[in-house]
């Protein structure tokens, strides 16, 4: 039986990067099954672009595994009604589908046979036993996998993606970085903090999952050889949140991939402690969440008490010092957020755009996408419906919840992404950067 997994290509939402990564979570399910008998196929709508294209390479009567999140929701049940139309299982998986598993089989049952909360590969195996040996699917089709099984295989199979390609296009999102052979890679799943407009996800109870280094450097050693990579961007969450691990990492690197560079993600209040592990790891970039310029608005960011621009800027600095490139994060539009503090903000971006001479910088509207804790304040204005636009959202906090002009917000970002070379940002595909 074929198992295709799929990233649906995005529909009414612009893309800010180009497709330079690709889908590990999916490569992590199909090299799970493929272990385990399946015949496995990735189809990743970011190279694809074009939902039709995908729905048109869809085999008959296959299991079909759906990567939802926000953005793609729209092209998923699309891709999923043209699955049931050629009789496919179809399931639906990734951080939308945990965080909306009851809305999605409320509304789409008929279309979508399963929901997986939670990681993907084990509940995959047995919708694909239950397939295989005739068994009747059980009364409740939303399926909980709590805690990832990453090292269990090593490490996630770049096998089903066209590399050269995907690589061609990393090079190419940022030509002044010179990142001719860099891929993403993931260490680690979950943070310690739970910021209030984060929804992506750990182990389901909680904490934080750390991969075993020595199977990162497999992983690494196996980029290396296969693909010439020299660069790998880790898309986990806070490299910098565990020091022992990251500890661990460093010492446990072999002498011939010493000159692998990192790109991570950190938080300001770590990196005095793991400023000198970032050196050792030859981590060159360094994405920071800045967040806010303004003080109080600070503490309501849920990243910790002694979250504040201060600590930001101590941080950042370490970095700057340190000859490490930094991208700085800016959310608008916080809980208790003024125009004032919105204008401090815009400054403080000033301040350290000029300080690392940064040519990369995220900005956007506080979005409040399910399972953030900041959904559960918008809940209500969406009832039991599975469809929610980027946009609307924005609109509904900043309007119902910070009551503050969307306008007015959005020429915050519009200018904070202007200091850029590189603006990144979450827009509907109508909003040109």
């Amino acid at each position: 039986m074929k198992v295709q997994l799929i990233v649906p290509a995005l529909e009414g939402f612009k893309y800010t990067r180009k497709s330079g990564c690709p889908p590990l979570g999916l490569a992590s399910i199909a090299s799970y099954l493929k272990t385990r008998g399946a015949d496995v196929e990735i189809l990743d709508g970011e190279m694809i672009a074009d939902n039709e294209t995908i729905i048109s390479r869809i085999s008959s009567g296959a299991l079909v595994g759906v990567l939802t999140k926000t953005p793609n929701y729209i092209g998923a049940v699309r891709i999923a009604e043209g699955a049931k139309a050629k009789d496919c299982t179809v399931v639906f998986g990734g951080v939308y589908a945990t965080n909306m598993a009851q809305a999605i089989m409320q509304n789409r049952l008929g279309v979508v046979d399963f929901v997986v909360r939670g990681f993907g590969e084990k509940p995959m195996l047995r919708i694909l036993e239950m397939i295989r040996s005739g068994r009747q699917f059980p009364e409740n089709r939303i399926l909980l996998e709590p805690t990832p099984c990453f090292d269990e295989m090593g490490w996630p199979s770049r096998e089903w993606f066209d590399m050269g390609q995907y690589v061609s296009n990393f090079a190419a999102d940022r030509p002044s970085w010179n990142l001719a052979h860099g891929t993403n890679i993931f260490t680690h799943m979950g943070c310690v903090h739970k910021c209030d407009f984060c929804s992506r996800i750990g182990p389901l109870g909680g904490g934080v999952y750390w991969r075993e280094p020595k199977n990162i450097w497999a992983e690494v050693r196996e980029l290396v050889s296969s693909y010439g990579i020299y660069y790998v961007l880790d898309f986990s969450d806070t490299l910098s949140q565990n020091r022992h691990w990251l500890q661990a990492l460093v010492e446990t690197r072999p002498f011939d991939l010493e000159h692998i560079r990192w790109h991570v993600f950190a938080t300001a209040e770590r990196i005095p402690d793991s400023i000198e592990l970032l050196k050792q790891l030859n981590v060159t970039h360094v994405f920071v969440g800045v967040e806010t310029g303004d003080e109080k608005v600070a503490q309501n960011v849920l990243k910790g008490r002694r979250f504040s621009p201060q600590l930001v800027r101590n941080g950042i600095s370490m970095l700057a010092e340190a000859g490490m490139r930094v991208t700085p994060s800016f959310v608008y539009g916080l809980r208790g957020e003024t125009e004032a503090s919105m204008e401090r903000t815009f400054l403080f971006a000033q301040e350290l755009v000029a300080l690392t001479g940064a040519e990369e910088v995220f900005a956007s509207e506080l979005i409040p996408w399910p399972g953030a804790p900041a959904w559960e304040t918008v809940r209500e204005f969406f009832g039991g419906t599975d469809l929610l636009e980027v946009e609307t959202l924005k609109e509904v906090w900043l309007r119902e919840i910070v009551h503050l002009n969307p306008a007015c917000v959005r020429e915050y970002v519009d200018n904070t992404l202007a200091l850029a070379k590189y603006p990144i940002s979450v827009q509907g595909k109508e909003e040109e950067l």
